[in-house]
């Protein structure tokens, strides 16, 4: 604790945070961590435990991806991204030598990779939702149960659903996220409610 207060008041405007996640005890000094669920991939389906508890207290960054189990594809990148965000997370991209999307930290087969150019769209997408309605409850919101997420699941296994939802509550107010990673438009019900979600896109409903 000495330690990090001494960083933290050496360098007050430097967000400092650690691999994986901050211990509670540490979660004053080391705001800004790269918690990674996709290492949980291949033992079962992940849940983001951490952000429903600290959320409000802290950042996250999806980290550099390294271990993942999924193939090497757009939709695979994307639905990581989304999945990630909608904890509340800050995208991450890893790069290849001569500046492609490398799908994650250690890949070293280049033969197939992300589109580059869908990649950056999505993230553009999300970011532009992330500065506008989702700010508050992105940056400041507790996140909250969704509800009941119907829809037809994504083609990783661990019975994934294709549409990634999330609900946060900020000042009163709540809102719950639904991102489609994909190419073609989902259908998905939550909570009795039938949405339609472009590809690609992101879908927001305050309460």
């Amino acid at each position: 604790q000495d330690l990090l207060s001494e960083w933290n008041k050496d360098a007050d405007k430097m967000m400092l945070g650690c691999e994986s996640a901050a211990a509670e005890p540490f979660i004053g000094n080391l705001l800004f961590s790269d918690n990674r669920y996709e290492l949980c991939y291949d033992i079962g389906r992940p849940v983001p435990m951490y952000a429903y508890i600290f959320h409000e207290y802290l950042h996250n960054f999806m980290g550099n991806q390294v271990c993942c189990y999924f193939p090497q594809t757009t939709d695979a990148l994307l639905y990581r991204i989304a999945y990630s965000f909608a904890a509340g997370d800050a995208p991450t991209l890893v790069l290849t030598p001569d500046g492609q999307i490398n799908p994650a930290w250690g890949t070293r087969d280049f033969s197939e990779l992300p589109d580059k150019e869908e990649v950056l769209s999505f993230i553009k997408t999300l970011n532009n939702a992330r500065e506008n309605v989702l700010a508050p409850y992105l940056n400041y919101g507790k996140m909250i149960p969704a509800g009941s997420v119907i829809c037809d699941n994504a083609p990783f296994g661990n019975d994934l659903p294709s549409v990634v939802a999330s609900a946060f509550e900020y000042n009163g107010n709540k809102i719950t996220i639904l991102i489609n990673p994909f190419e073609i438009e989902k259908e998905c019900t939550v909570c009795g409610k039938k949405n339609i979600i472009k590809g690609r896109s992101i879908l927001y409903t305050e309460d």
